[in-house]
This record gives structure tokens, sequence and C-alpha cells, in this order.
């Protein structure tokens, strides 16, 4: 894919960039999913919980989201109740920004399967992949490698500091001011591309 031309686009196109948190059994399921919708100057978020049954302990020690937590933030509510709306967003999206984005949408289309939804093939932009040379962090084990960077790295790499990040998930979310928050990751992720290809 031409990046400079797709970030040369005058007439404005839909983009998403999202994220999403998982209970961490097996098969994950997703428990927090979050996106911003991007057309033009118009930018907006969208935060969604789910019930879960069961969460990893190793999930939950990342995340923080426990069952009983997840129960009053979903009010009851699994995946199938916000299928319409997130396939609907989606559906006439150009282009999905995130980090490890292929594993996120992974996910996402694992969700649809369950309900015997087709979930349609999107252009990704990884911010993990497309920017480990830019981060240039070298692998302990072998410094002739680099290392794909973690969002927090990432982050710090373009001056993003968590206040920063944290303002602007306030502005599209209305909250979410820390690393492993979906709202978060999706802010941090679609900063560190406007970042990167010189948009801010």
């Amino acid at each position: 894919m031409d990046w400079k031309k797709l970030f040369h686009i005058k007439k404005p196109d839909k983009w998403i960039s999202v994220d999403v948190e998982l209970d961490g059994m097996h098969p994950s399921r997703i428990i927090q999913l979050s996106y911003i919708i991007i057309e033009g100057k118009k930018v907006r978020g969208k935060n969604m919980y789910f019930a879960a049954k069961a969460i990893n302990r190793h999930a939950k020690k990342v995340h923080g989201l426990g069952v009983y937590q997840l129960k009053t933030l979903s009010n009851g509510e699994v995946f199938a109740h916000r299928a319409d709306e997130v396939y609907n967003d989606f559906k006439d999206c150009k282009l999905v920004i995130g980090h490890d984005v292929g594993g996120d949408m992974k996910y996402l289309r694992s969700e649809f399967a369950r309900l015997g939804i087709d979930f349609p093939a999107i252009p990704i932009f990884c911010t993990l992949k497309h920017y480990t040379k830019e981060a240039n962090i070298p692998l302990k084990q072998n410094p002739n490698v680099l290392k794909p960077p973690k969002l927090t790295e990432l982050s710090d790499h373009f001056g993003l500091t968590q206040e920063i990040i944290s303002k602007y998930c306030d502005k599209w979310f209305g909250g979410g001011d820390h690393p492993h928050d979906a709202r978060y990751d999706a802010a941090a992720a679609y900063l560190c591309m406007l970042v990167g290809e010189g948009k801010i």
C-alpha cells in the first residue's frame, strides 16, 4: 500500500483506531472494545464493555478488569448485543489503525464468526510493525536486531506522555487514562501514527 498517497487524500475517508482487551481464556473473548472513528476533522470515540464468565488471572493483572466489575460496566451486555452497531461502524471503513492491530482484528472477526457473520476485510496500519525501525530499540539478546516497540515505548519515542494521551482520551471517550485500558491504547496508537506521519 502507498502510505504517502493514503495520508494525502483530499476527500476524508473513514478511518478507525481500535484496541481490545481480552478475558485470556481459551478461546479468548473480547471484554473491552474501544475505537476512534476518524472522518476528516471529525473524531469521536466509542467504548464498550462485555460481560464475562471468567477472567484469566494473568490477563486481569494486565487490564485490571474482573468478572463482577464487568457485569456492572457492561450492564450485562455481551458482544452480540452491540454487534450490529460495531459492524455498521466498520463496514465502510477504509483503514484500521492499531498497535499489533492484526491481533485485535483477529479477535473481532472471531466474535462475528461466532454469530455467523463474515466481517469485511479492511486494510490495516500497524504502528508496532510500521515504526519498529523508527523506534530503533535493539534486542537485548541480539543488539543487531530491532525489537518491535511496546506501545508505551513508541509513545515515549514520539514524545507522547501519559498526560497528553489521557487528555485526548478524555476528549474522545470521556475517560481512559492509563495503558491497557483499550481507550488509552486506541488513542495512543492513533496519536503515534499522526506524529509518525507528520500530521501533528
